[in-house]
């Protein structure tokens, strides 16, 4: 049985996801399923799917991002098997980072005169050994020189930088079943009547469930860089070599 570690972290964001990160605080959204036909299918493309990004800072100096892709798998499937060698490795998985922004001006969507440019771009390449073994190249990490390589599940690190990809419990907290019996509830509610929001004991539909994960750690001052507020955009985005 693939035994799951724990990702210590509150709500995250997903797919193409833009989130404004003031040092001291955290970013929050997410999605655990591509819309039908991202890739010319109704199923969507699995292999490129990301999930949740979550990043926060620690009182050592660094910045933790957590890129999750490719979720709901069972807790005994291995990610050798998750992973497919004819599907997978032509992704690029892509963190970016915008430290020019000016807080102020992304406060407001409807009148931002920042670039929203990313200056730092952190990608990450999943694919085969000679002996079919699975792992992971993470480049462009603030403060290394090479990139970071590894096994699938085992740590790479350059000085104070670390990097991980494995198979993890999925962190995100979603009722689906309270969230359709609303849907359906409010579609059948008049407009003057009571909003119809089905509130009982929430269920956790993701409980039990894998997803794969990438893993950062790294000095906050090189994302930073010399942004007066100490503030950063992250992003997340995923696609496929031609």
């Amino acid at each position: 049985m693939q035994r799951r570690r724990k990702l210590a972290t509150t709500l995250g964001t997903a797919l193409l996801i833009a989130a404004a990160l003031p040092l001291g605080s955290q970013v929050d959204a997410a999605d655990h399923r591509d819309a039908p036909g991202t890739n010319g299918t109704m199923s969507g493309d699995r292999y490129a799917d990301i999930n949740d990004l979550y990043a926060w800072h620690t009182a050592r100096g660094t910045l933790i991002v957590v890129l999750t892709f490719n979720g709901l798998h069972a807790p005994d499937a291995p990610a050798t098997d998750i992973l497919d060698p004819g599907e997978t490795p032509n992704v690029l998985f892509s963190v970016h980072i915008d430290n020019t922004a000016d807080p102020m001006e992304a406060a407001d969507p409807l009148d931002n005169d920042n670039d929203n440019v990313s200056d730092l771009d952190i990608h990450l390449k999943l694919g085969q050994n000679g002996l079919e073994e699975w792992g992971y190249q993470v480049s462009g990490i603030p403060g290394t020189t090479e990139p970071l390589v590894a096994a699938l599940g085992e740590v790479s690190a350059e000085g104070s930088v670390s990097a991980t990809v494995g198979l993890f419990d999925d962190p995100f907290f979603f009722d689906l079943g309270g969230f359709n019996a609303t849907v359906a509830n409010l579609s059948e509610t008049d407009d003057d009547a009571d909003l119809g929001f089905m509130l009982g004991t929430p269920t956790d539909t993701f409980a039990g469930t894998n997803t794969l994960a990438l893993v950062l750690e790294f000095p906050a001052a090189d994302a930073v860089a010399k942004n007066p507020e100490n503030f950063i955009q992250v992003w997340a985005t995923s696609g496929r070599a031609p």
